[in-house]
C-alpha cells in the first residue's frame, strides 16, 4: 500500500465519468469536484471512459471485456490507496448491475464502507423480471453488502423494499453544481419577458421514445398552428436507436430515425435536432429558452430538470419517478401523465400565452435550486452520511 502524508480519510469514487454527458456521469463528475474533495482524499476511478450511449446496458463482448478491465482498475485502487469509503452506483439493468456489483463486492472484501447511489427508477420491475433464481439470490446478496443506498426522492425508496430493509435506504434530494451551471439572476428573467420572437421550447436528453422525444414530435405541428407558427423546438441530445433500459413502453421495435420522423411529419422547419453540445453552448440554450419540456416515461430525478430550474424556466414534465418531488405542480410548471399527448399540448400552449405565469414559475424554480437542490447541500449531506458509518 502507498503511504500518504494526507491524514484525511480516503474516498474512492467507483463510477463512470463523462463522456457521455448523461445524468449519472455528470453527477459522478460533480461529486468529485464538490466539498467532498476538501473533506476526504478523493481517489478517482474512471470507469470505462468515452463510451457511446448506444453501448450502455448492452450485453456484448466489448462490455464484458471492459467489465474485466474495470475490475482490475478497482482492485488496483483498493490495493494502492488508503481507502475508507466507496461511492458507487446501482442500475436497473443486468449488465450495469453486474458491473457495479463487482466494485461493491471487492470493496467489502477489503472491509470498506460502501454507499451506492440509485441511478434510475424501476429496480423492482427489473428484479421481478429476473427468471434465473441464482441471479436473484446474487442481486439480493450484493444489496445486503451495501452500507447505505442513496435515492433522490421518497418515491424511489420503495423499489428496493423487497430486497433490503428500509433502514438501509436514505433519501437525499439531488443537487446541481451551480459553479458549472450558475443560477440566473432575476434581472435576466425580467428582461426575457420583453423579448420578441418565436416561442422557444427546449428539450435536453436522449432523442428516444423512452424520453418522450417522439411525443414532442407528435404535438409539434398542433402547437405551431396554435401559436401561428411562432414557435421553435430545440432538441439537445444524442439519438438512441435501441431502448435497453426500463422504459415501460411495450412496443419499441418499430424504430424510425428522428430525422425521418420529422420529414414524415413535415415539421423539420420548427423542430431542430442539435445533437450533443458542450456545457457552455448548452447553458446558452437554457438561457434563451422560454419553456423546458421533458415528457419522459421513466426517470429518477433528471439532472436536466435541475439545470432548467437553475435557468429560471417553467417546466412541463411527466409525473414519473422523483420529478413530482422536484417540480412543484402549478408552481414550478405542469406535470402530466406519461404518454398523454393531449395534456402535453394543452400545457405547452397555455404557458406560451401566459408570460406572467412563466415568470413566476421560473422564479419559483430558481429559488428551489438556491435553497434545496444544490451541490453544496447534497455534498454536505453525503459527508454527514459517511461520517455516520
Amino acid at each position: 500500500m502507498i503511504r500518504s502524508s494526507d491524514s484525511r480519510k480516503g474516498l474512492l469514487i467507483a463510477c463512470p465519468l463523462p463522456p457521455p454527458y448523461s445524468g449519472p456521469e455528470v453527477l459522478a463528475r460533480d461529486i468529485t469536484e464538490s466539498l467532498l474533495s476538501e473533506k476526504y482524499r478523493v481517489v478517482r476511478f474512471i470507469s470505462w471512459p468515452e463510451k457511446m450511449n448506444n453501448e450502455k446496458g448492452k450485453w456484448s463482448l466489448l462490455n464484458v471485456y471492459m467489465m474485466c478491465i474495470d475490475t482490475l482498475k478497482c482492485l488496483k485502487c483498493l490495493l494502492l490507496n488508503r481507502v475508507d469509503f466507496v461511492y458507487t452506483s446501482l442500475t436497473q439493468n443486468l449488465t450495469g448491475f453486474l458491473r457495479f456489483s463487482i466494485f461493491i463486492i471487492l470493496s467489502k472484501y477489503f472491509k470498506k464502507k460502501v454507499v451506492a447511489v440509485c441511478l434510475g427508477n424501476g429496480f423492482d420491475f427489473f428484479f421481478n423480471n429476473i427468471k434465473i433464481p441464482f441471479l436473484k439470490r446474487y442481486i439480493k446478496y450484493v444489496l445486503l453488502q451495501i452500507d447505505k443506498i442513496v435515492v433522490h426522492s421518497n418515491f424511489l425508496m420503495s423499489q428496493y423494499s423487497n430486497c433490503v430493509e428500509d433502514e438501509k435506504i436514505i433519501n437525499l434530494p439531488l443537487g446541481l453544481n451551480t459553479k458549472r451551471f450558475p443560477v440566473v439572476s432575476e434581472h435576466h428573467l425580467k428582461n426575457k419577458m420583453n423579448l420578441e420572437g418565436p416561442f422557444k421550447i427546449l428539450f435536453v436528453g436522449h432523442i428516444s421514445k423512452a424520453k418522450g422525444a417522439y411525443d414532442i414530435f407528435e404535438i409539434a405541428n398542433d402547437v405551431s398552428q396554435a401559436l401561428n407558427g411562432a414557435v421553435r423546438f430545440d432538441m439537445i441530445g444524442s439519438e438512441i436507436n435501441i431502448e435497453r433500459n426500463i422504459v415501460y413502453i411495450k412496443k419499441i421495435d418499430d424504430f424510425c430515425s428522428a430525422k425521418d420522423f420529422l420529414r414524415h411529419k413535415r415539421i423539420s422547419q420548427i423542430v431542430c435536432l442539435h445533437g450533443t453540445v458542450d456545457n457552455d453552448v448548452l447553458y446558452d440554450y437554457y438561457l434563451g429558452a422560454d419553456l423546458f419540456l421533458f415528457p419522459s416515461y421513466s426517470e429518477a430525478v433528471p439532472v436536466v430538470i435541475l439545470e432548467a430550474m437553475a435557468a429560471g424556466l417553467p417546466i412541463v414534465a411527466t409525473n414519473v419517478g422523483g420529478i413530482p418531488e422536484t417540480v412543484e405542480n402549478e408552481r414550478g410548471g405542469y406535470l402530466i401523465q406519461a404518454g398523454n399527448k393531449n395534456n402535453l399540448y394543452e400545457a405547452v400552449v397555455s404557458l406560451a400565452y401566459d408570460k406572467e405565469l412563466r415568470y413566476k414559475m421560473g422564479l419559483h424554480n430558481r429559488q428551489t435550486i438556491l435553497n434545496i437542490n444544490n451541490m453544496d447541500r447534497y455534498a454536505n449531506d453525503l459527508c454527514v452520511l459517511y461520517d455516520s458509518l
